[in-house]
């Protein structure tokens, strides 16, 4: 799939869609720069939650964080009670949203999977496609794209 999805608007639209994301879900100051190289380790994380996008786009979009920026998210979007983790969650759905639209504009057809948590990285996981590097107010975050790989 990486030849049907340009890297450079992707990383710009990811960059873009990140920015706005973090600024208005969750008040919360996040510069975004491009990753020049992709084959480069991953920022470490203890939180990863990921969406296929299936339509009009082919690729999983991931976010991935440390636990005290989950917190953060958590706690201005959640509440106390159980599932306030489903906070997170609904932060990678509406990202996928926001990613396509700024990458093939408003009104795009979205088909979404529904978001999960990622525990651990698969183990044939490939060169992403588009990363951004994040810093939300001094947390370290990056957003990513890959390829989905269907399995029948």
């Amino acid at each position: 799939m990486k030849e049907s999805i340009d890297a450079l608007k992707a990383v710009s639209a990811l960059s873009a869609a990140t920015t706005s994301l973090f600024a208005d879900m969750v008040f919360i100051d996040a510069v975004c720069v491009p990753d020049g190289n992709p084959d480069r380790p991953r920022v470490p994380y203890d939180v990863c939650v990921a969406i296929d996008i299936l339509k009009p786009l082919s690729c999983t979009l991931e976010l991935r964080m440390p636990g005290t920026l989950s917190e953060q998210i958590i706690e201005t979007l959640g509440s106390d009670e159980p599932g306030a983790d489903d906070a997170v969650l609904e932060m990678v759905n509406i990202l996928a949203g926001v990613f396509i639209s700024e990458y093939f504009g408003a009104g795009a057809i979205i088909k979404l999977e529904l978001p999960m948590y990622v525990y651990e990285p698969p183990a044939d996981e490939d060169a992403p496609i588009a990363v951004v590097l994040g810093d939300a107010e001094g947390a370290r975050f990056e957003t990513l794209i890959r390829s989905v790989r269907y399995r029948y």
